[in-house]
């Protein structure tokens, strides 16, 4: 980003108007913004309420002297050039002042005449903190250059940038911060997804037996009606490999009822009543183990299941062949 900044530019005005000139010219160069009172209109606030508002707006403060005073602010008996120099550093202004390197070669018109104690004080007020000199127009410029360079690198300030470029970055800022977010969200979904849902700890599962009503039949003999008791992880062994694919629920049912009828070989046929396998497919949902695949029915209005992540993980689990275990058909 292209960011500029603003100096305000603290000195006498007859006296300086060359090296401030001079000095303005320099920083349009660097790409800066000159601040100083000569370009501002009359304003129906104080003088001095207005130069503090500009100073409270300025990245740094540049302050030249020569062999001047200033103008005195009537309250405090303080010249503006001095006020505005303690109140740039009083709000956290990073200043730098530039000295005449050879006040006795000044022209007598230049010279102070009135507030020469007051001039002198504050000069050696200056001189505790940073402090170039020079001795001439150009040689002034050439070392406000080289001395905001250093300040731009030493005392980082915020500066101004292009509402596009700022809105830009914004949103890049933005755009990177949504992207960090979704990919945290993303791995959030990936965990919960992955793992049982939250409350399951105290539904029926594993271990646990669930009673199946069912009926078996002979050919042409009457049914008889008893209960089969399965563990959850042997019903989950059972339906959860048919729904890899996807799987109708009929199909669900039919699983279940060849499981059983293979342990009765006196029945040609098992049915599982309908009320147990509606509580086998709820508690199925209620596990997280599957899921509709659709709203989409079948001709004979039955929905189409499929396994969640966590189911296949389940499934994984209970079905995976182990070391040294026995196979058995």
């Amino acid at each position: 980003m292209n960011k500029k900044y603003s100096v305000f530019v603290s000195s006498t005005y007859e006296d300086l108007k060359e090296e401030r000139q001079e000095v303005v010219n320099a920083l349009l160069q660097m790409d800066c913004f000159p601040v100083g009172m000569e370009y501002f209109n009359a304003s129906d606030q104080s003088q001095w309420d207005v130069i503090k508002s500009l100073i409270d707006e300025c990245d740094y403060y540049v302050l030249i002297i020569a062999g001047r005073y200033g103008s005195v602010e009537p309250k405090s008996g303080k010249s503006y050039t001095q006020l505005e120099y303690e109140y740039a550093r009083s709000i956290g202004v990073p200043t730098i002042a530039f000295l005449y390197n050879n006040p006795e070669n000044l022209p007598n018109k230049d010279v102070e005449k009135e507030h020469v104690d007051e001039l002198n004080s504050f000069k050696e007020e200056v001189k505790k903190h940073m402090v170039k000199y020079w001795n001439s127009p150009t040689n002034l410029s050439g070392q406000v250059v080289l001395s905001l360079n250093q300040l731009f690198k030493t005392h980082k300030r915020i500066g101004w940038i292009r509402a596009d470029e700022k809105s830009s970055a914004e949103q890049n800022k933005e755009l990177l911060r949504l992207r960090e977010e979704n990919e945290k969200l993303q791995k959030k979904i990936h965990l919960i997804e992955e793992n049982a849902p939250e409350g399951t700890e105290y539904l029926c599962q594993g271990e646990d037996e669930f009673e199946i009503h069912v009926s078996g039949s002979f050919e042409f003999f009457t049914n008889e009606n008893f209960v089969y008791k399965m563990t959850w992880n042997e019903i989950c062994r059972v339906i959860l490999p048919h729904l890899v694919s996807s799987c109708w629920e009929n199909e669900m049912k039919e699983s279940m009822e060849n499981y059983i009828c293979d342990k009765y070989p006196n029945f040609s046929k098992i049915n599982i009543n309908d009320y147990s396998f509606q509580i086998i497919k709820i508690q199925l949902m209620a596990l997280g183990l599957m899921t509709m695949v659709s709203s989409t029915k079948s001709k004979s209005n039955l929905a189409l299941w499929t396994l969640t992540k966590y189911g296949h993980n389940m499934l994984l689990r209970l079905n995976a062949l182990r070391r040294y275990e026995e196979i058995t058909r």
